[in-house]
């Protein structure tokens, strides 16, 4: 699982194998939807 498919998952509400890290350094889908 690459890390898109990590966020992907997590914000479908499912449990992915990692937790998907967001460092910051650009504004990602994270911050978009949230």
């Amino acid at each position: 699982m690459n890390s898109r498919e990590r966020v992907n998952t997590t914000l479908s509400h499912k449990e992915p194998d990692k937790v998907p890290i967001d460092l910051g350094g650009n504004q990602s889908s994270i911050h978009i939807k949230a």
